[in-house]
C-alpha cells in the first residue's frame, strides 16, 4: 500500500545512468549523454591535438560515448536534434574546423559517417 502511494508521486527514478520517467520517455537519457560527449571531445582535443587527421578520425568514433543509444525508443524529435547538433559541434571542434564550416563538407573531406548512420549502426 505504501509503495503504490509513493509511486503515484514519483516523477522519475534514476537507476545507475538511466532515467525511468512516468511516461517512459528517453529524453532525459539523451540530455545526459550530451554532457559526456562534450567532456570526451574536450579531453580528446587536449590530449591528441598534435596527431594527424587520420588518427584523429579513428579516435573520434572509438572514444565518444555512445553507450545506450541502442536502448532509446521513445523520445522527442527536439531531444534527438540537440544530440545531433552536439555530435556536429564535437566533430568540428575536434577536427579543427571553423564554426561556420558546413558539416557536409567536413564529412566529405574526412570520410566520416554522418550522425544518422552512427545512430542506425548502434541499433
Amino acid at each position: 500500500m505504501i509503495r503504490s502511494q509513493v509511486c503515484g508521486f514519483l516523477r522519475h527514478c534514476v537507476i545507475t545512468w538511466f532515467f525511468i520517467t512516468h511516461n517512459l520517455s528517453d529524453d532525459n537519457d539523451i540530455q545526459i549523454e550530451i554532457r559526456p560527449m562534450f567532456v570526451c571531445c574536450n579531453i580528446l582535443i587536449r590530449k591528441f591535438s598534435k596527431c594527424s587527421l587520420c588518427v584523429e578520425m579513428k579516435l573520434f568514433h572509438f572514444v565518444l560515448p555512445f553507450y545506450d543509444i541502442a536502448l532509446w525508443s521513445s523520445y522527442a524529435a527536439s531531444s534527438l536534434y540537440k544530440f545531433h547538433s552536439c555530435y556536429n559541434k564535437c566533430l568540428k571542434l575536434f577536427l579543427g574546423y571553423k564554426k561556420y564550416d558546413r558539416v557536409t563538407k567536413i564529412l566529405l573531406e574526412t570520410g566520416l559517417r554522418i550522425f544518422d548512420t552512427v545512430l542506425k549502426w548502434q541499433f
